[in-house]
């Protein structure tokens, strides 16, 4: 009974220093700058040693951490361009005693932390949605187009589904982050930008003026 009070004992007094010690960073935004903290209110130096990258490559730093006063220190690193976790080495004095540490920090493309389940969800059956609205609505509208009545309100339809791209596009990045999405959407919000709106008004001009010169040729024909 008093072996499992001792080590109860034990437990409450490391339990405090382990706990006070940062274990894991909250997520940095893609291609910012972060600051490394360390603190040891009993350490008078502390240096960052390396620093392992989400692809596995490990990079040297050895540098030392900006103090701070109060045994707080500090170091700004900006080499966030990978997605991922990265784990971050340093060395302190405490006590007197060179004490290494270690801990991680999650980087992705909005600087948050990961969205829920249900968003995820949300975001990939809107994104098939709209997917799936554009291509059928580009088919459609290049069949009217053939046939020369492409109208206002195949018009408005591109436009339409071209805001609700760019509202969607934007919402993903702000909330979501996620790569692959942004890597697809990007390219078809720049391709409908020709497609959906230059190609929209060109397709309704087409159609307006070759409804004229028939319009124009029945009469003469009537005339004659």
């Amino acid at each position: 009974m008093k072996r499992y009070v001792l080590i109860l004992l034990l437990a409450l007094l490391i339990l405090p220093v382990a706990t006070a010690e940062v274990q894991t960073l909250k997520p940095a935004k893609q291609n910012s700058c972060i600051n490394l903290p360390q603190e040891y209110a009993n350490a008078t130096w502390s240096n960052i040693t390396v620093i392992q990258f989400p692809d596995q490559t490990i990079i040297q730093i050895n540098s030392p951490m900006t103090s701070l006063g109060g045994g707080y220190f500090n170091y700004t690193f900006c080499n966030t361009s990978q997605l991922g976790d990265y784990i971050v080495n340093g060395i302190s004095d405490v006590d007197g005693i060179a004490t290494s540490w270690v801990y991680d920090f999650p980087v992705n493309a909005t600087g948050r932390p990961e969205p829920s389940g249900i968003l995820i969800v949300f975001f990939v059956i809107g994104f098939l949605t709209i997917m799936g609205l554009l291509i059928y609505l580009l088919i459609y509208s290049f069949g009217h187009a053939i046939k020369k009545d492409f109208d206002m309100i195949d018009l408005s339809f591109l436009l339409g589904i071209y805001f609700v791209l760019i509202s969607f596009f934007l919402l993903q990045r702000q909330y979501l982050g996620s790569v692959v999405m942004d890597s697809i959407l990007y390219p078809v919000v720049i391709g409908g930008a020709f497609i959906n709106v230059l190609g929209g008004f060109t397709f309704l001009f087409i159609s307006i003026l070759w409804q004229n010169m028939e319009k124009q040729r029945l009469a003469g024909g009537l005339e004659r």
